[in-house]
């Protein structure tokens, strides 16, 4: 069984949104967008959650 390394300098973003269709660029709020990565449009569908696929960086549905 292998362990998971963490990275503890970048830990994981979670951002709280209010649609279940999102878009990730893996730009921080207010960083040009070519720092990141190709932009990636992701879907929740059943889920209340759904992660980047290119920074982790995690979408969570927020409560009503």
């Amino acid at each position: 069984m292998s362990k998971q390394k963490v990275n503890r300098s970048n830990p994981i973003e979670i951002v709280y949104v209010n649609s279940k269709k999102v878009s990730c660029n893996g730009s921080k709020e207010g960083q040009a967008s070519v720092f990141g990565h190709p932009t990636s449009y992701l879907n929740m569908g059943e889920s209340d959650n759904t992660s980047c696929p290119y920074c982790g960086r995690n979408f969570k549905l927020k409560k009503k």
